[in-house]
């Protein structure tokens, strides 16, 4: 899922600097299938479930893409503690935005209580 949503967003969005968001992507990718797949098998998963991962890999996914750019010298060092603070902070929250968007949708159209 990873590989195939970075090459996707890589090649398909025109961005001025997207040389992070390939990496990126894949951590958060691979980091949610690695939380999922050692949950038990269900038809439907947990609300619980999704969240988690997604939190986590939202984090996986803001530490690569902060990481490249502070090595590559995007950031004065003297704000970088806020900016790293506040990037985590804003994937994490914005990730679980979308994944309770996400579930309330999917909950729609599949009749699930």
């Amino acid at each position: 899922m990873g590989i195939i949503s970075g090459a996707i967003i890589e090649f398909t969005t025109p961005t001025p600097v997207h040389f992070y968001i390939f990496p990126s992507v894949v951590a958060y990718g691979i980091t949610y299938d690695a939380f999922m797949s050692k949950r038990p098998l269900r038809l439907y998963p947990k609300t619980s479930a999704v969240l988690i991962a997604t939190a986590l890999s939202s984090a996986a996914m803001a530490g690569v893409a902060l990481s490249v750019l502070t090595y590559s010298g995007f950031f004065l060092p003297e704000i970088l503690p806020m900016i790293w603070f506040f990037g985590v902070l804003r994937d994490v929250l914005l990730g679980l935005v979308g994944a309770l968007i996400g579930i309330k949708i999917s909950r729609t159209i599949l009749h699930i209580r």
